[in-house]
């Protein structure tokens, strides 16, 4: 009604509504939220505050919170902008104990990233410390072996850990 735009109870006849929706401008704010890096953004909110969310005891449950900073995703996207982000790498929590926050947070590669988790077993040889898939690979050991001989005995020495295992011969029954 004309005397209700003329009064200020509404701010429109109906035309700015039209004017909006025909020039996708609803809702408009950053443009982004069809993008890789803002659904990365909101998986890394919903897992920190959303109880529904599958990863929320690992994270939200756990204290893992994200600075007030981020909450504005522009901000985060210029930082993610500044320090490396690519499609291709993920946003990793250095200190995996620790919040989400510049000082706390880079990106790499999704397999630098499985390095880098609370159930990795890690050993520290000659004052070098990496989980047991890494050392598997620099020795060329096979990852299985290493993680049975710690179920088995976790008391075991470095040596005898990678030591190689004894071949096996097995003999035929004959029917």
């Amino acid at each position: 009604r004309a005397d209700a735009v003329k009064f200020g109870k509404i701010d429109s006849c109906g035309c700015l509504g039209k004017f909006i929706t025909e020039n996708g401008l609803r809702g408009y704010i950053h443009g982004k939220s069809r993008s890789l890096i803002y659904d990365r953004w909101q998986g890394m909110m919903d897992r920190c505050y959303r109880n529904k969310n599958n990863s929320f005891a690992n994270y939200g449950a756990r204290g893992i919170k994200v600075c007030e900073e981020w909450h504005d995703f522009e901000r985060y996207y210029e930082w993610a902008i500044a320090n490396g982000y690519s499609d291709d790498l993920t946003i990793d929590r250095i200190d995996v104990n620790g919040n989400y926050e510049p000082s706390n947070c880079r990106f790499i590669t999704v397999k630098e990233q499985q390095r880098n988790k609370r159930t990795n077993v890690v050993l520290t040889i000659n004052g070098e410390t990496k989980c047991v898939t890494e050392w598997c690979e620099e020795f060329n050991f096979p990852r299985h072996v290493v993680y049975r001989r710690l179920r088995n005995n976790p008391n075991i020495t470095i040596e005898e850990l990678f030591k190689p295992p004894k071949k096996y011969k097995y003999k035929r029954k004959n029917q």
